[in-house]
């Protein structure tokens, strides 16, 4: 991500800090490392059970570790970032679909510096992602580009999106190997003679025709999470045929909103007719000891 970067002086982490991302981060000549991660026992189980090595970058006079939520922190921060990075799950819950949202990607932008880049990755596939997946990246692309002049969507087993209001430039082993060179930077998670395979011009430009052609593809907004639902239907897709696929693929051609609160409304009733009956369980007696 930071070899899209133009600068590095400035860097936002939502993440992934004790999964590496922070270790790499600091080999780049950065000034300042804002760490957000939400909650605080991860920090405190890293540095019980992980060894020195891992935990190290924590006590960087360079990092500051937030623990908050990301959106929160993104929306009252005043910082300006030159990249942001963003190592977390997809879109497989309604909290995490916040993430990847229209509204968060405004927000996200407003705290990019001038040429700055921002990015994240979802689970893909280094030969041909599955029509689930396909149509889980177009809405995210699709999102992506609602939001910022320049996306482009890296394939591999993880793609990375990287976006910026300034141009980015095309899949290019080459140029991305040269960069690591003049700053004297050794990847531990990627390695060197594999990125040729990887930044393949060709594969990126197939991924972007498959995308392309996925007419269903749909904005992902916090109040109409699309993104949670494409993340659901590749999940279900594992289970050809069963009821909890034809209702999400319903709902994903049909798109009305009653549909998504349909299995709400049951929950909620169920929920209710559950309360209801504790509530008689517990009142019953009573009656019986007053008579």
């Amino acid at each position: 991500g930071l070899a899209q970067a133009n600068r590095t002086a400035r860097i936002l982490l939502v993440g992934g800090g004790l999964a590496g991302c922070l270790h790499e981060i600091l080999k780049y000549p950065v000034g300042h490392v804002d760490y957000v991660e939400l909650d605080p026992q991860v920090i405190e189980l890293g540095m019980r059970h992980l060894n020195q090595d891992d935990t190290r970058p924590l006590a960087d006079p360079r990092v500051a570790v937030h623990h908050t939520d990301a959106r929160w922190f993104v929306r009252s921060c005043h910082a300006k970032y030159d990249a942001v990075l963003m190592d977390l799950p997809g879109p497989r819950s309604a909290r995490l679909n916040r993430m990847y949202s229209v509204e968060f990607l405004r927000e996200l932008k407003a705290r990019l510096a001038p040429g700055g880049v921002a990015v994240f990755g979802i689970a893909g596939s280094e030969v041909s992602p599955s029509r689930e997946q396909r149509l889980l990246l177009a809405s995210l692309r699709m999102t992506a580009r609602e939001v910022f002049a320049c996306v482009n969507v890296l394939p591999g087993e993880t793609c990375l999106f990287a976006m910026s209001d300034s141009p980015l430039p095309p899949p290019d082993a080459a140029r991305v190997l040269a960069r690591l060179d003049s700053l004297g930077i050794e990847t531990v998670y990627i390695r060197r003679e594999m990125l040729p395979f990887q930044l393949r011009p060709k594969a990126a430009e197939a991924l972007s025709g498959a995308l392309d052609q996925c007419g269903s593809a749909r904005v992902n907004r916090d109040f109409h999470p699309m993104g949670y639902l494409f993340a659901l239907a590749e999940w279900a897709g594992q289970f050809r045929g069963n009821v909890l696929v034809r209702w999400l693929w319903g709902a994903i051609k049909l798109d009305p909103v009653w549909l998504y609160a349909v299995p709400a409304i049951v929950v909620g009733a169920i929920a209710a007719a559950l309360a209801a009956g504790r509530r008689r369980a517990g009142v019953m007696p009573c009656l019986e000891l007053a008579v």
